[in-house]
């Protein structure tokens, strides 16, 4: 059931899977999460690919009405157009145009969501194996902005993740930077994005054996060798 988020994202599911995973969906944040991240990227990998229709769609069409035979409509106009229709249909025709332009890039669109679904199956596999460890220990802390930071770790493993809701976007030109907080120091563990729900899940990179704790600055965009900030949240890694 949890591989099927990019495919509900893009609506390639017959009626009965649609109900079934929509059953499903709103008792897993996991999948709710990826839903949403997919339809974030579909909408930003259709303005990428987006180009203007040829300039000589419109004469084409001109020069080819007199050779089309008219059928007559099976239900009458309505003698009166309501203001809702007469809002309505120049939108529609400006989406039916734009979903026209939008299919000459389906087949990058494609390769770049497998891209994306083959990432966030790596991150699942991660998941179960840290949730199924022996060892597993969470801790949960409040963040400065009132929403939680929590960290799920395995040191058996040498695995974490990390979980946070309720944290505001970076400033303009800065990013979120996660550090592993050992007696040498803090060794940094990756960057993450904020989106506007203020919600992140991350399978930290490297190994967390070793370190005693997991903390979080705002940095640079492009993340710094060493934290220059005060640490926003410190989340302990050991008993």
């Amino acid at each position: 059931m949890h591989s099927l988020t990019g495919v509900y994202a893009v609506d390639a599911m017959t009626d009965i899977e649609r109900r079934v995973f929509e059953d499903h969906l709103p008792a897993c944040g996991v999948c709710t999460v990826e839903v949403r991240e997919f339809h974030e990227t579909a909408a930003r990998l259709a303005e990428a690919v987006a180009e203007p229709p040829p300039g000589q769609v419109k004469a084409r069409l001109l020069a080819s009405i007199d050779q089309v035979r008219q059928v007559p409509p099976l239900i009458p106009p309505e003698p009166v157009q309501s203001e809702r229709w007469r809002w309505a249909r120049p939108v529609l025709a400006a989406a039916a145009g734009l979903l026209l332009v939008a299919v000459a890039g389906l087949g990058v669109f494609t390769a770049r969501l497998q891209d994306r679904v083959e990432e966030m199956q790596a991150v699942r596999d991660q998941v179960a194996t840290v949730l199924a460890a022996p060892d597993v220990r969470t801790v949960n802390e409040r963040l400065p902005s009132g929403g939680s930071a929590t960290v799920v770790a395995s040191a058996d493993r040498g695995e974490a993740l990390f979980v946070v809701s309720g944290l505001p976007p970076a400033p303009d030109g800065r990013t979120y930077q996660l550090w592993l907080i050992g007696a040498d120091g803090a060794r940094s563990t990756g960057l993450f994005d904020v989106g506007a729900d203020g919600e992140v899940i991350r399978a930290l990179s490297g190994d967390i054996r070793g370190s005693k704790a997991l903390g979080v600055t705002v940095e640079p965009a492009g993340g710094s060798p060493r934290p220059t900030t005060d640490v926003l949240v410190q989340l302990s890694l050991r008993k």
